[in-house]
């Protein structure tokens, strides 16, 4: 197989490639005191893959948009504005895309999506059982 991949994702992420191949083909299990290795099938490193893929694209995602926050943050004694912090807002209303290949963009969007969708969900049940509580 082509190890290209693999041995570009290890350089970008300051693993060994050995040890990055080790935690997508092989599953650990504690079985009473003893830790067995045991080799993932197919779809299990497929998904143990896309998982850290995954993660990775919201780890970045966070420190793309906490970076930029931090760098909108208004001095408080300007007086320029009433409020101590501006904020980044990020929506995009044409919804949820599922394409072959995502770029780095529409897995962010997505992603966005994903927190709108809970933080909206959340705030609307929220809002219903205050409501109810009246």
């Amino acid at each position: 197989e082509d190890e290209r991949p693999v041995q570009q994702a290890a350089r970008m992420l300051g693993l060994q490639i050995e040890d990055l191949k080790k935690c997508m083909l092989v599953r650990k299990i504690t079985v009473g005191k003893d830790l067995v290795e045991t080799p993932q099938r197919g779809e299990q490193a497929n998904a143990a893959r896309d998982s850290l893929s995954k993660y990775i694209y919201m780890q970045l995602f966070v420190w793309a948009v906490e970076s930029l926050n931090q760098t909108l943050k208004v001095d408080s004694s300007s007086k320029s504005r009433t409020s101590e912090t501006q904020a980044l807002g990020i929506l995009d209303i044409a919804g949820f895309e599922s394409f072959e290949h995502n770029s780095l963009e529409q897995l962010l969007i997505n992603l966005c999506n994903e927190h709108l969708q809970q933080f909206f969900n959340n705030f609307v049940f929220r809002s219903e059982l205050e409501d109810y509580a009246k």
